[in-house]
């Protein structure tokens, strides 16, 4: 063969090739539709969840109600388990994570906090507002991501800052990483939680990329969020990540 001639080939191959592409694309697309649909349920069935929570820890029920209400629950996490296992076909194979059996007994906060949280879903504000005040913390809000830091900066103003702040991550105009880089310039060793719907997407050890002492998954667990508010409220400064 000379040095001119070029190899091409068979007509076969380079249709397989092209197949191959193809269906690697759809199953793309596939994980990334389902993946967004697992994230709007979540968040739609957030409230079943927290007001649950609540109203088993926080009211004096009958076992009859009781019963019914655990139901519910264990109802809702059955539904949060295969939601994971919807947002794992979104998620490269070698990256899924070994399936670890551990038990979390959870913290209850020492003391009430003054809770700064920002999003810009009403309805999740309102959700997680009332749950929080059900554990006892005096909450504020802000509607999206400029509201919050202006909240943050007139209370650190004031002299009667915030404890902590929780804050969504995606957010329009000014979204999460914003919120944080500004919160960090005006007090660096305030405690900051960042809230995802994509928590699966990103890599381990998120948060000090990010910057933030806390990263969980959106809607949160109220028992997860009562055993971060705890943990990173007992810390030393010089052990927050900033």
């Amino acid at each position: 063969m000379s040095i001119t001639e070029k190899v091409v080939a068979p007509p076969e191959r380079a249709a397989e090739t092209s197949e191959s592409l193809l269906n690697a694309e759809r199953l793309r697309s596939v994980g990334q539709s389902a993946s967004t649909i697992a994230h709007d349920i979540d968040v739609a069935i957030a409230p079943i969840s927290l007001f649950a929570n609540a109203l088993l820890e926080h009211e004096p029920l009958s076992e009859r109600a009781r019963h019914y209400l655990a139901s519910i629950l264990r109802a809702v996490d059955d539904v949060s388990q295969n939601l994971g296992r919807l947002r794992d076909l979104d998620r490269p194979r070698e990256e899924l994570p070994a399936t670890v059996s551990r038990t979390q007994r959870p913290t209850a906060s020492a003391r009430s906090l003054r809770v700064l949280l920002i999003d810009d879903d009403p309805s999740l504000i309102e959700v997680m507002r009332t749950s929080l005040i059900d554990e006892g913390h005096k909450v504020s809000t802000a509607n999206g991501g400029q509201s919050g830091i202006d909240t943050f900066q007139a209370a650190h103003s004031s002299g009667l800052p915030f404890d902590i702040v929780i804050t969504d991550l995606s957010m329009p105009d000014v979204d999460g990483r914003q919120v944080v880089a500004n919160l960090r310039a005006i007090s660096p060793g305030t405690p900051i939680i960042l809230l995802t719907g994509w928590r699966h997407q990103l890599k381990d050890g998120a948060e000090r990329s990010l910057h933030v002492d806390r990263l969980l998954g959106k809607p949160p667990r109220i028992r997860e969020l009562r055993m971060a508010l705890a943990e990173l409220t007992g810390r030393r400064t010089s052990d927050r990540l900033i």
